[in-house]
């Protein structure tokens, strides 16, 4: 018998993709060489699953005003879009890799490439995506 753990977290991802998913494909794409472009894969076929979509943006500043200058002189920030979509590992056909794309049943136009595989310890592993 598992442990609580595993079953309240098994239990939270079923609510949360109940909730929350989309209809998500995951394309595996392969690169013959660096200098080819990605093309699919042919051992792995796409899958579609339901995925939960995370979109937020994030702002990173130096938070001063540079070294030496007076106040309102050279400051810096960056600002982004972070994205990422996560899944209940044991639905997932293969194990994502780097590289492979993902696209959304909503939004078909957008296409976007795994950055990072991140997985949750439990249930879930997420996806950290690139905007292609």
């Amino acid at each position: 018998m598992p442990a609580l753990f595993d079953q309240m977290d098994a239990a939270t991802m079923g609510i949360a993709q109940t909730i929350f998913a989309v209809e998500t494909i995951i394309t595996p794409m392969r690169r013959l060489t660096l200098d080819t472009p990605p093309a699919a894969d042919p051992d792995r076929p796409p899958a579609t699953l339901k995925g939960i979509r995370n979109e937020w943006s994030e702002r990173v500043d130096n938070d001063n005003n540079g070294i030496g200058a007076s106040n309102g002189q050279y400051r810096t920030g960056v600002a982004g879009t972070r994205l990422r979509v996560t899944f209940r590992a044991a639905d997932l056909p293969f194990p994502p890799r780097i590289g492979d794309e993902v696209t959304y049943s909503d939004r078909p136009a957008k296409r976007y490439t795994v950055s990072e595989l991140l997985p949750d310890g439990g249930e879930g592993l997420s996806l950290a995506l690139n905007e292609v």
